[in-house]
């Protein structure tokens, strides 16, 4: 297959817009979020912004051990940006099926804590208990 990665990865969402030749990083927009995807040697990374609120970090850790058991995204806070995120990564000669399956769960991933944000956001759960525990 030709094209870069980022080009593949496209084609396997079936991307309607148009990705700009020789591109190594790319913002796909799909269901109301923005996730964006770059080229790093031979892995394609998606990330997708939770908050730029570092206080909601605590918060979202809280609820990651349970998450851990469901999903390959990773929740990650960096200090120089001052930001929460979300990263996920995938080889970059992925076929396109495994392409498209990881941006499909990535983006999945993204909708459940971008909820759980935007809930505490509204401080709801505040209170709650986490939805898993982890015993040992």
């Amino acid at each position: 297959m030709t094209g870069s990665a980022i080009d593949r990865l496209a084609r396997a969402i079936e991307y309607p817009d148009k990705i700009p030749d020789g591109s190594v990083s790319f913002a796909f927009r799909a269901d109301g979020m923005e996730i964006s995807v770059r080229e790093s040697g031979d892995r394609l990374l998606l990330e997708f912004a939770l908050s730029q609120d570092e206080e909601m970090f605590p918060y979202l850790a809280g609820l990651a051990p349970g998450r851990m058991l469901k999903e390959k995204a990773t929740l990650a806070f960096d200090p120089s940006a001052r930001r929460v995120f979300l990263w996920q990564d995938v080889p970059s000669n992925a076929s396109a099926g495994v392409l498209s399956g990881t941006f499909g769960t990535f983006a999945d991933s993204c909708e459940w804590w971008r909820d759980r944000a935007a809930g505490r956001n509204q401080d709801v759960g505040a209170s709650r208990l986490p939805e898993t525990f982890i015993v040992p």
